[in-house]
């Protein structure tokens, strides 16, 4: 045991700083709690490179470097460390890692710290360590006068995709291991190359993980709430922002009150008309040629034109062809429609809704 007072350690946070303290303290002779309100299933969709190469003489850094690192400097999804982690702290004979403990309230006297759960289970031990991410409850303890944490200026979209679902002439231009960036108007795109599913390391075996470093929602945040005086609120009763866009995004779906239930296995057809706000005219063709090429690049699309009404400058129409309804949900769900929805909004007249129709075939009989 250490040569102290302090034995028992308590963590909040089981994600992949609360599991290395937890490995390093128990190394070094404490018991160790790990408080995590999630499930035990693995993150999916963010990667990461951890470097093997220690920063001061210390048996317990180098071990657990090569134990996250896995002995390589290589991009690896980040469930693949957080699985190797956790398998580590089940083998670790001072460990105690719990799930589904949502942490609402800490505290601390002369003697010991505290942590207290929703459903009202209280963890002691002789002291507490916060890694429970940007909404802390143990930050709002120690600096109450700032409970939340700075905005970076952007949002994180992160995943991961099958690379046999991407074109097959781009599968050898990318390396295992290697990171890609691409820079827009919106933000930055990350891409990274990782082992595939079963391990896989040739080319359309692999995972493509991304990561979208989004600035181009600041305003909405503002307007909902979720962002003040460049704080990020974390306050029940506001609607999550994604949420929100989403909502927008599935209102679509309405396609001007006909039912898309009958639609999932046969090709969708919608045809969307808008006008642009005067004065906004040129702007709004500029989006929307903009909008074509990605779409036409949506894995079950078969047809994307945009179209200007003759004699009706600032009047678009655009016809859209999906192989069925869940190509056109695919569309609908992905991470730039959220991001058009709103500067759509900005150059139109009315709604997006009440301009769309869906189109049903019929045949002359035979």
């Amino acid at each position: 045991m250490p040569q102290n007072k302090f034995e028992h350690a308590i963590i909040v946070g089981g994600s992949l700083g609360g599991l290395m303290m937890g490995l390093a303290l128990s190394r070094s002779g404490y018991t160790v709690t790990i408080l995590e309100r999630a499930d035990s299933s693995l993150r999916n969709g963010a990667f990461i490179r951890l470097h093997t190469k220690p920063s001061r003489n210390s048996e317990i850094e180098r071990e657990l470097r090569h134990l996250a690192s896995s002995g390589d400097n290589n991009v690896e999804a980040w469930s693949a460390i957080q699985e190797r982690l956790r398998n580590a702290v089940a083998n670790e004979p001072g460990i105690t890692l719990q799930h589904h403990t949502r942490i609402v309230s800490v505290g601390q006297n002369e003697s010991s710290a505290w942590a207290t759960s929703e459903e009202e289970q209280t963890f002691k031990g002789d002291f507490l360590i916060g890694a429970d991410g940007y909404r802390s409850i143990v930050r709002r303890y120690l600096s109450p006068d700032k409970p939340f944490a700075d905005y970076a200026g952007y949002l994180v979209w992160v995943g991961k995709v099958d690379e046999k679902l991407l074109p097959k002439n781009d599968w050898k231009k990318r390396q295992l291991s290697s990171a890609y960036f691409n820079d827009s108007a919106a933000g930055t795109l990350t891409t990274a190359v990782m082992p595939g599913i079963e391990g896989g390391t040739n080319p359309g075996q692999r995972w493509i993980g991304f990561c979208w470093f989004d600035h181009s929602h600041n305003h909405l945040l503002s307007e909902l709430g979720v962002l003040k005086g460049g704080i990020a609120q974390h306050k029940r009763g506001i609607l999550p922002f994604e949420k929100t866009v989403k909502q927008k995004i599935r209102s679509i779906y309405k396609l001007g009150g006909i039912s898309m239930n009958d639609t999932k296995n046969r090709y969708v057809t919608v045809l969307w008309e808008a006008r642009a706000k005067a004065g906004r005219e040129a702007e709004m063709k500029a989006f929307m040629t903009a909008a074509v090429t990605p779409s036409r690049n949506d894995l079950g699309n078969i047809d994307y034109e945009a179209h200007e009404v003759e004699g009706q400058p600032g009047t678009f129409i655009i016809y859209e062809r999906w192989e069925n309804r869940d190509a056109l949900d695919r569309h609908l769900s992905a991470p730039r429609m959220q991001e058009l929805v709103p500067q759509l909004l900005e150059l139109m007249e009315g709604s997006i809704e009440e301009g769309i129709r869906l189109l049903q075939p019929f045949r002359p009989a035979q």
